[in-house]
């Protein structure tokens, strides 16, 4: 019984942690999420926040490894409605799971942020007071 019981905990606790994302937007070819509200960090108009795109097939990094997911690290600027990127980290499995074969860290230049689609859902996300 006991092993039973330690066979089980293993193998839950090895599932992916997909309960600290939150669907915002659906494109044609990932599902796009955004980290756990309560995670996000916020300092005055400005706010921090993970996004996940999970895409729905393989696909190719620029003409590289194959990838089903990718994270990018944001911050936004709320008043002036803006995003830039600040890392990334694309992964060869879904929902940010398996190997890290491609990643960024320097910071992007700012850019507006687009009156629809993934941008602006991720942005209406991140700068709604909860």
């Amino acid at each position: 019984m006991k092993r039973l019981l330690m066979a089980t905990c293993l193998l839950l606790s090895s599932s992916p942690a997909y309960g600290e994302w939150v669907t915002v937007d659906t494109i044609a070819q990932a599902t796009v999420y955004a980290e756990d509200p309560s995670n996000i960090h916020r300092q005055g108009n400005r706010v921090k926040m993970w996004a996940l795109f999970d895409f729905k097939t393989k696909r190719r990094l620029h003409g590289g490894p194959w990838v089903l997911s990718h994270k990018n690290k944001y911050e936004y600027d709320c008043a002036e409605k803006r995003q830039r990127l600040l890392a990334n980290r694309w992964f060869s499995g879904p929902m940010g799971s398996g190997k890290i074969v491609n990643r960024l860290d320097d910071e992007q230049p700012w850019t507006p942020v687009l009156p629809e689609g993934p941008e602006h859902s991720l942005w209406t996300t991140a700068c709604t007071k909860p």
